[in-house]
């Protein structure tokens, strides 16, 4: 595996009752990409895990 170039580590953004607010969660993703990023890291180390609600989880 060859990875280069810039890999954004990117947060969860939150409704005010817990659930992930995905309009702005999209927001993001697409100011990243419109930068140039060459790839976005989502639910790894940014320290938000614990916060997700056992049913917003998918394995």
């Amino acid at each position: 595996m060859n990875i280069h170039g810039i890999l954004v580590p990117i947060v969860t953004p939150f409704d005010k009752n817990g659930a992930v607010d995905v309009p702005t969660l999209q927001k993001l993703v697409n100011s990243f990409i419109d930068k140039g990023v060459a790839g976005i890291v989502a639910c790894g180390t940014t320290g938000e895990y614990y916060t997700y609600h056992k049913k917003s989880v998918k394995w």
